[in-house]
């Protein structure tokens, strides 16, 4: 268990995930089985908990091990915490802060992590407003992301994956399952060279566990190799489907009207991309529309495209925005 105990008492961990769901759950609500998850089984970041001007707080550093894997050592991340009193945002910046330097840490990251607790500051609600204003005048830079659910029997999704498949057929392009120890060396080579970093680091980790069948990988390939690559994911694929690892946003409800409500049709799609030979060329719609055509082939009905930045990308496809969530990052 990659947990600090030796400073926190046990009762911090339930606290800080009831004080966090009471504040922000109606945004995004983290579940006890995903907290215990990642404190059981993650082992390539130290999760720890404590006190910050009031505020119960999980935070967490890379273990040696996800250093090797490429994490920073310089790294802090804050994953959860509860809530804010108002007038205290900068107390609360502040109480960071020094914990960074305590910790021997040059950056700090708010409102994501790297396996995600949480993936950002819910903008829809007072405290997180509050929160990005006093990490701005703090000299914090952010980034706004965004949850996308929609329909994949929708008129707009059924339009665009008839155009992605008229532009494949035309341009000789395929999406074709990873499967074999080959297959996936070949796209883990591809994603080193075209995306370093994070996304490599997550297929190595993923690939290490036996939990991870909800996943599915697939290929967009022409004749001269890979050009792209997409992970989707559908809730049914393993039961029970509300244990063990979950990806992405198949985390959270996507019927925000009913978030009691976990369908076995639900999915999620991403990290997608192509490479950077092909941007700009319409094969980022071709792939996007045919992984939406495999998630339909998959017995998905509705489909959740977590954590993006991409807007323009996704707008054709006429989803919801069900939430909106803003990234920090200083040093």
């Amino acid at each position: 268990m990659n947990v600090d105990v030796n400073r926190n008492s046990f009762d911090l961990w339930s606290r800080s995930l009831e004080d966090w769901n009471a504040e922000h759950g109606a945004a995004f609500r983290v579940s006890s089985t995903h907290l215990d998850w990642n404190l059981g089984h993650q082992s390539l970041v130290r999760y720890a908990t404590t006190e910050l001007s009031g505020v119960t707080v999980i935070y967490s550093v890379a273990t040696a091990e996800g250093i090797s894997a490429g994490l920073a050592a310089s790294t802090l991340w804050i994953s959860l915490w509860g809530r804010i009193p108002e007038g205290r945002e900068i107390a609360f910046v502040d109480a960071i802060s020094e914990l960074a330097h305590a910790a021997k840490k040059t950056r700090i990251v708010i409102g994501a992590d790297e396996f995600h607790l949480t993936s950002g500051i819910p903008m829809s609600s007072p405290g997180g407003e509050r929160l990005i204003q006093a990490l701005n005048v703090a000299g914090f830079s952010g980034m706004e992301v965004a949850d996308y659910v929609g329909d994949l029997s929708s008129g707009a999704t059924a339009a665009y994956i008839e155009a992605a498949r008229t532009t494949a057929e035309t341009r000789g392009l395929r999406l074709v399952p990873v499967v074999s120890d080959t297959e996936f060396a070949v796209i883990e080579a591809f994603i080193d060279r075209e995306f370093p970093g994070r996304w490599t680091r997550e297929l190595r980790f993923w690939r290490q566990s036996d939990e991870t069948a909800r996943a599915i990988w697939m290929s967009l390939a022409d004749e001269s190799g890979v050009i792209g690559f997409a992970r989707m994911a559908v809730r049914g694929r393993v039961r029970p489907f509300g244990q063990g690892w979950t990806p992405g946003a198949l985390r959270l409800p996507l019927h925000v009207e009913n978030p009691a409500f976990f369908d076995e049709h639900d999915s999620c799609l991403g990290p997608i991309g192509v490479a950077a030979s092909e941007r700009g060329k319409g094969t980022g719609k071709v792939l996007l529309g045919l992984v939406l055509e495999t998630l339909l082939a998959n017995d998905a009905r509705r489909v959740c495209i977590d954590w993006t930045n991409a807007f323009k990308y996704y707008e054709p496809l006429e989803y919801s925005r069900v939430r909106q969530l803003w990234t920090a990052w200083k040093g």
